[in-house]
């Protein structure tokens, strides 16, 4: 068993950088949406006021 338990641990640690690295991701694409939506809200009133 405590041939395993090395490779238990390294196994746990990776995992939790995967982890780490999803919700890195997550929040990276919530920040990225988000900035997409002022984009898009700031063209849309733009090309309103110059149809006018």
């Amino acid at each position: 068993m405590t041939d395993l338990d090395p490779l238990l641990k390294d196994l746990w640690e990776r995992k939790q950088s995967v982890r780490r690295n999803v919700v890195n991701l997550a929040s990276e694409l919530k920040d990225a949406r988000t900035r997409l939506t002022l984009r898009e809200e700031s063209f849309n009133r733009e090309s309103s006021t110059r149809k006018m």
